[in-house]
């Protein structure tokens, strides 16, 4: 998991602590579950118009998925993970 910082206004931030609190949640969990929701809702979108488009294997998605992935040319700096970073906290 990633950690992120997100800077919002006040009266946003006391908002979504109040919507955590009434889900039973923190700020925080509330948020990366709203946050995830959103991009999986997005992925599905562009999935759902890739295989609309005229393509005729539903595997051909994936392929796209991977070109576009492998074209974005993403930089690490360097920095690799390791399991044991994955658990401290």
């Amino acid at each position: 998991m990633t950690t992120l910082q997100i800077t919002v206004d006040e009266n946003i931030a006391a908002a979504i602590r109040r919507r955590a609190e009434l889900d039973g949640k923190s700020s925080e969990a509330w948020l990366a579950e709203v946050v995830t929701e959103k991009a999986m809702a997005h992925d599905k979108a562009w999935i759902d118009e890739f295989l609309q488009s005229g393509k005729q294997s539903s595997d051909d998605w994936l392929d796209e998925y991977v070109k576009i992935a492998r074209e974005a040319r993403g930089n690490s700096h360097g920095w690799k993970w390791n399991r044991e970073e994955l658990y401290d906290e």
